[in-house]
Formats: structure tokens, C-alpha cells, sequence
């Protein structure tokens, strides 16, 4: 027979168990979430009448903080021709990313992204704007390949890419912890049966 203190402490155990495995379904579900876009200029589906000399990225969260190094951070500028019309590497600002671009003729461009979320996983996706060069505007020449931009990471940057999200070590605590109070819930039920034979 189980003693009444014993089924306490069991119960308590349970309960204990079963709110740390939502606190952790939890916490990863909202980490498994990645930043968004949701905002640029120019804006996706638009019509560009003017001279534009930078494509501009607005995500939901700041980005992940590699440093100086932002080789994982990328926007491409292709246009109809299929030449590419952005003339510089990325910068970085919080949650923005900027690229300078000189555009050609009139047509259908598309802007290719790359970005390294907060949570540390890489995301990219594509947009489409059309553009009207304006009177009197000169068409850039394009490029037949993409600007490579190598910024080489450096050994501290590298250590901090690395290290991997802050949550994953949340989530290592809750899983010792439900193991720890599995394990004395086990050790006081056997404790209250040997007190009762």
C-alpha cells in the first residue's frame, strides 16, 4: 500500500512533469519561428517610376550577430536581361539589410535574399517589382555574375555562430530537470512501499 504522503508527492511529481513538458513545448515552438520579412523598398508586386539606388529589407527581429562578417547575409538583383544590378555587399542594421543597386533598362527584376535569423537558421525567399526607368536616367550596364562579397569569419565570430541559439540550452535544463524529478518521484514511491511492508 502506497502511503498517503507518498501519493502526494507522486501526484506533485506529475504535475510538475507534465508543466515542464509544456513550458518546453512551448519554448520551442516559439523558437522554431523564423524572422520575416516585412518590409522593403522597393516593396514586392510594385512599380519603381523613380531612379533607385538601394533595395532595402526590413525583417521581424534583428538579426543573428555574427560581427563584422556578413558573408551569410545576401540580396541579388537580377533584371530582365538576366544581369545582375546590384553594385555593393550587404550592411547591416538591427533588423535591416541594404544592398546599393544601379538598375537598366525597363522591365521585370527580381530580388533574391539570404538572411540569418535570430534564432541562428538561415532564410531566404525572392520578390519581384517592375521598373520604368525614368526621362533622362542612364541604364546601368548590369553584370553577368552577382557581387561576391567573402567576408571571412573571424575565430571569435565563428565561436559565437557556433554556440547555437540561446533556447536550445533551455531546453536541455527542462529535460534534466524532468529527468531529476522522475527520478525522485521513483525513489519516494519505492521508499513508501518499503515503509508500509
Amino acid at each position: 500500500m502506497i502511503s498517503v504522503r507518498s501519493k502526494v508527492v507522486l501526484r506533485s511529481a506529475v504535475l510538475a512533469v507534465t508543466l515542464a513538458g509544456i513550458l518546453t513545448v512551448a519554448t520551442a515552438t516559439a523558437a522554431n519561428a523564423h524572422d520575416g520579412l516585412v518590409d522593403s523598398s522597393p516593396a514586392a508586386d510594385s512599380t519603381v517610376t523613380t531612379e533607385l539606388t538601394s533595395i532595402d529589407l526590413e525583417f521581424s527581429e534583428d538579426f543573428l550577430d555574427l560581427g563584422t562578417a556578413t558573408s551569410a547575409f545576401a540580396i541579388q538583383v537580377s533584371g530582365p536581361d538576366g544581369k545582375f544590378y546590384n553594385t555593393g555587399c550587404v550592411t547591416l542594421d538591427g533588423a535591416t539589410i541594404t544592398t546599393s543597386a544601379a538598375l537598366g533598362a525597363s522591365g521585370d527584376y527580381e530580388v533574391v535574399w539570404q538572411v540569418v535569423s535570430s534564432d541562428g537558421h538561415p532564410t531566404s525567399d525572392s520578390f519581384g517589382f517592375r521598373y520604368v526607368q525614368p526621362d533622362g536616367a542612364t541604364a546601368a550596364e548590369g553584370a553577368e555574375s552577382g557581387v561576391t562579397c567573402a567576408d571571412a569569419i573571424v575565430a571569435d565570430d565563428q565561436e559565437a555562430a557556433n554556440a547555437g541559439p540561446g533556447w536550445i540550452w533551455i531546453v536541455v535544463v527542462v529535460i534534466v530537470a524532468l529527468i531529476a524529478i522522475a527520478v525522485l518521484a521513483v525513489v519516494l514511491v519505492r521508499r513508501g512501499k518499503r515503509a508500509t511492508s
